[in-house]
């Protein structure tokens, strides 16, 4: 594969302040307060998912992000490790019934039909690593191991950063024609890489800048060595990859950007106020 997918925070420029914490955060009372409550429909991935991150605390869920938006209520559809192909199918089949529409779009590499399903759960190979633990370490019948290990060589031998690139950009260019009014935000960015590379989010905010402003506030040594990649660690009292303390701050933001109907929002700053120290959101793999 000739392209890798990151959380970059290149562009990311900081507000001259030590501390964020929710007061440096607040919303103009003009903005929102003054108008009715909308009702949103969330589409996306585990992003947009507030049972991910936190398998042992699943009252957490209720501090997601698209739960904390004063003048919006919510409903999402987004699932862990789905594709941009599926939460493009949930918002064909659903958005019409929701007066606003914010669309996580996620990584556009990913097997557009990625599910292990049986009755009792199912399950998003979200990429090569998906596929690889699920093969190791989940007791599969036969017939679902077939389709693991069928995900597993298309990741290794048939994925094609072009092709995906390409795909991708048609699925985001038609929810933007049928609802232009729509909040698109990336979760991160694409590398050009030996491809030519149409992808009409590049240079948006990706969700990743706010995992890192997350990590960066709670140890900036863990920072300074992996940026925001926590794949060595295990989310046991993260909310949608994030803190309680950085949702509410996404709420805010995203709240403030469906009022003005672009998906603008301030700039970050370089740290945000957190009560728990690392080994509280993370443990070890």
């Amino acid at each position: 594969m000739a392209c890798a997918w990151i959380w970059t925070t290149l562009q990311l420029k900081f507000l001259p302040l030590p501390l964020c914490g929710v007061k440096f955060c607040r919303l103009p009372p003009a903005d929102l307060n003054n108008c009715m409550t909308q009702h949103v429909g969330i589409f996306g991935d585990s992003w947009a998912d507030s049972r991910h991150g936190h398998d042992q605390h699943p009252s957490l869920g209720s501090l997601a992000w698209f739960n904390r938006m004063p003048g919006y209520t919510a409903s999402s559809y987004g699932c862990s490790g789905s594709s941009l192909y599926y939460s493009w199918q949930e918002f064909l089949a659903h958005h019409a019934s929701y007066e606003r529409i914010v669309f996580i779009a996620t990584n556009p590499l990913r097997l557009p039909k990625n599910t292990i399903e049986t009755a009792t759960w199912t399950h998003h190979l979200g990429g090569l690593s998906g596929a690889e633990d699920i093969m190791a370490n989940v007791d599969l019948s036969p017939v679902l191991r077939a389709r693991a290990q069928a995900m597993l060589d298309y990741y290794l031998h048939l994925q094609d950063d072009q092709v995906d690139d390409d795909l991708a950009t048609l699925i985001i260019n038609d929810i933007r024609r049928i609802r232009p009014d729509a909040l698109i935000i990336p979760i991160g960015w694409m590398v050009k890489m030996g491809f030519v590379s149409r992808w009409p989010l590049v240079n948006t905010v990706a969700l990743g800048q706010y995992k890192a402003l997350f990590i960066r506030s709670v140890d900036p040594e863990q920072y300074a060595k992996h940026t925001n990649d926590t794949s060595q660690w295990v989310e046991k009292t993260c909310v949608c990859h994030l803190s309680v303390e950085v949702n509410e701050l996404l709420g805010l933001h995203v709240a403030r950007s469906l009022h003005q109907g672009l998906w603008n929002p301030p700039k970050l700053p370089p740290t945000c106020a957190h009560a728990n120290p690392w080994l509280y959101y993370f443990s070890p793999r």
